[in-house]
Order: C-alpha cells, then structure tokens, then sequence
C-alpha cells in the first residue's frame, strides 16, 4: 500500500501542474484556446485553438508553453505537504532532544585531566594579572 500511496501523490503533484479540461488558456503564439484533454504522465495538453479568421484547430502543448490560472489543488497538494514535513521536522527535533539528553546521561560527570587543569590556570593566570 506504501508504493500505491506513493503513486497517488506524483499523480496528484503532476496533475496540480497541468489545466483543467475546458479550461481557457493562452498559447505561447498568444492565441486563445480551451483545453480538449491532458496527458498528465507526459504534462501535454491537447486544446483546440481559436484562430484569427474564426476557423478552429486542434493542437498539442508543453504545459510549459501554455498560460493559464494555476489549480486550486496545487495550493492544497502544497499546505498538505507543508503540514506533513512540519510534522517530521518536529518528530526529528523530539528525537535529537531524546539522543542528547542520553549522551549527556550516558557522559556522566566531566573529568578533566590534572594536566588539562593545570594548563587553564596557567592561562587564566596570565590574563587576569595586574599590568605593571
């Protein structure tokens, strides 16, 4: 079911780029047209276009070459997809929290070294001394 879930949301993103059937459009020689059908998997439309001398013809488009009023679906596709990466992104935060605090846990109490000590109060020493 995961692959088929999957599927449905390329679909649908595909779908959300693409006009609707019926739809008017603007080709990019500037002429009007209405969509006849869509090929999603492809992203063509198929339109029939409205010559100058009123004559019609039927023509095939890059979604890219067309002009037209993007889908509502788009918008929702989108706030979906935001909502669900919110959620993950807070699901990671609580995990990295959880991670932390057992290292910080597992680490226990700071030891430090009579040498490591030893060479911080040599140079803590050094920048409080009064100047002469």
């Amino acid at each position: 079911m995961c692959c088929l879930k999957n599927e449905e949301e390329a679909y649908e993103e595909l779908n959300s780029r693409l006009p609707h059937i019926g739809s008017h459009v603007k080709t990019a020689e500037g002429l009007d047209a209405e969509v006849q059908s869509v090929s999603v998997l492809k992203q063509l439309v198929k339109v029939i276009v409205f010559l100058d001398d009123g004559e019609k013809e039927v023509r095939e488009y890059r979604v890219d070459e067309l002009k037209f009023r993007p889908n509502k679906s788009k918008n929702r596709i989108k706030d979906k997809h935001d909502k669900e990466l919110k959620k993950l992104e807070a699901m990671e935060a609580k995990e990295t929290e959880i991670i932390n605090d057992q290292e910080y846990e597992k680490a226990g109490p700071v030891v430090y070294s009579s040498r490591a000590v030893m060479e911080f109060k040599a140079k803590t020493e050094e920048c409080f001394r009064p100047i002469d």
